[in-house]
């Protein structure tokens, strides 16, 4: 990821109000908590995520409550989640 677009994506981030150290990496896993908890098969997340294994993947299943920030991304990208 180049500088500039990880300088974006921090601007856009620090709008919708989240922490300063939310990443894309922390998109990524937030998205997948979201899609667990929505119902959206173990094996559909790993394939998203590219992970290896469903096993890898199903762990995102334990963590279904979301936190203020999941929240406010759900908010955000509910709409296309």
């Amino acid at each position: 990821m180049t500088d500039r677009l990880k300088a974006l994506f921090k601007e856009v981030a620090g709008r919708a109000g989240l922490p300063k150290d939310f990443s894309v990496h922390s998109l990524r896993h937030t998205t997948a908590i979201m899609m667990a908890a929505r119902g959206t098969s173990p094996i559909r997340i790993k394939t998203w995520l590219r992970h290896k294994r469903v096993s890898s993947s199903e762990r995102y299943f334990e963590q279904v409550r979301f936190s203020d920030t999941g929240r406010k991304l759900e908010g955000i990208f509910g709409d296309i989640m």
